[in-house]
């Protein structure tokens, strides 16, 4: 695939829609690299991919180490979580 890849900054990671579209460009990547190596740009973009999931897995690992015992602080953290993954 020799289209030009999207720079990617932090912000479009933040989003529900962002993270369906770095899926969707991820996916792309992983079948265009099944059928010939990828470009310098393409690797570039897929470890920006990897790094920001790495990052939103390292967020959620913190709220769920938080989550308490009553339901009030559940649910609030429930809500944190939600607005990690926006």
């Amino acid at each position: 695939m020799t289209d030009a890849a999207p720079s990617h900054d932090e912000h479009t990671f933040d989003t529900v829609a962002g993270m369906r579209n770095l899926e969707e460009r991820f996916e792309g990547l992983r079948r265009s690299a099944a059928c010939a190596q990828l470009n310098r740009e393409q690797i570039s973009e897929m470890i920006a991919i990897t790094a920001n999931l790495i990052e939103e897995r390292k967020r959620i690992r913190v709220v769920l180490a938080r989550l308490p015992e009553s339901f009030g602080e559940v649910r609030q953290l429930l809500n944190e979580l939600n607005r990690s993954v926006r």
